[in-house]
């Protein structure tokens, strides 16, 4: 059973909006410094790194695959369904779309070296473990994304 006692749902256009001012975030923080690659978490990641790719004209994108939810419950531990190219490991925009407890980006941290972790949206148990965000979400809210079928 979950926990979530509120549902919300994300729109298309929010997600391109929220992409745009993530990627803009991202930008004036780095005075240019930005990586030159993005790792995208799947799938919910997927779009946003996309979106964000376009946007700052980044052209390397890799993808690691990460399950950490069975429908609306967290699982105990996080399964890796696809590793990523060791090289974008390090120095790498890696990119999700909700940081909910974040026990993913505490997953994948210990992994990497000198990566930016950005995420649309965050949860107050999620914001310590993401570099960026652009809105937060109570905890007990769900989110539904326009790409969930």
């Amino acid at each position: 059973m979950s926990d979530y006692t509120e549902k919300t749902s994300i729109t298309w256009e929010e997600i391109k909006i929220d992409s745009m001012a993530l990627a803009k975030k991202l930008r004036e923080d780095s005075n240019n410094t930005l990586p030159d690659k993005i790792l995208a978490v799947t799938r919910g990641g997927m779009i946003p790194a996309a979106l964000v790719t376009r946007i700052l004209g980044i052209k390397q994108i890799e993808t690691i695959g990460l399950e950490s939810y069975s429908g609306q419950n967290q699982k105990e531990a996080i399964s890796m369904l696809k590793q990523a190219n060791p090289s974008f490991l390090e120095n790498t925009l890696i990119i999700d779309d909700l940081v909910d407890t974040g026990k993913t980006f505490e997953f994948l941290r210990p992994l990497t070296k000198n990566c930016i972790f950005a995420t649309l949206y965050a949860k107050p148990d999620g914001e310590p473990h993401t570099d960026y965000f652009v809105r937060s979400f109570e905890q007990e809210t769900w989110v539904d994304f326009p790409w969930e079928v």
